[in-house]
């Protein structure tokens, strides 16, 4: 990721706020073009201590999004129970509900099952978190 993608940004009436573009490939499935999150104060250490938050919540955003293409892109196309069933193999059980929570930001994905996610959908877990270009 491009140093000027992710900042810290101090706003004219002197709170910062975190700010992050929304990658390329997700412009138009993600609105807007950027995340924009006020840390609700005006204190510097205090806003980097928030960072790690605003952080997360986008990272949230980006990896709800990017399972449901990765999905959807599968030929033929992986169904949420499809994909409950490969991850079932894999020793990971998320049930349709769940993928489905999943897919709309009502559900954290936990680091292993992300593993078995990117495996399932033949992609890379960097792609998945919106750390590479590259799918596979």
């Amino acid at each position: 990721m491009q140093k000027d993608e992710m900042y810290l940004h101090k706003r004219k009436n002197g709170f910062y706020y975190f700010r992050r573009r929304v990658s390329a490939d997700l412009i138009g499935i993600i609105d807007p073009k950027e995340f924009h999150y006020s840390l609700g104060t005006n204190v510097r250490r205090e806003a980097s201590a928030c960072y790690g938050a605003a952080f997360m919540q986008s990272e949230h955003k980006i990896n709800s999004e990017r399972v449901r293409l990765a999905r959807l892109a599968m030929r033929p196309h992986v169904s949420q129970e499809d994909l409950s069933g490969r991850l079932a193999a894999r020793g990971i059980q998320i049930t349709q509900t769940g993928i489905s929570k999943l897919e709309n930001r009502q559900r954290y994905v936990m680091d292993y099952e992300a593993l078995a996610i990117a495996k399932a959908l033949k992609v890379s877990v960097s792609w998945l978190y919106g750390q590479s270009q590259n799918v596979r």
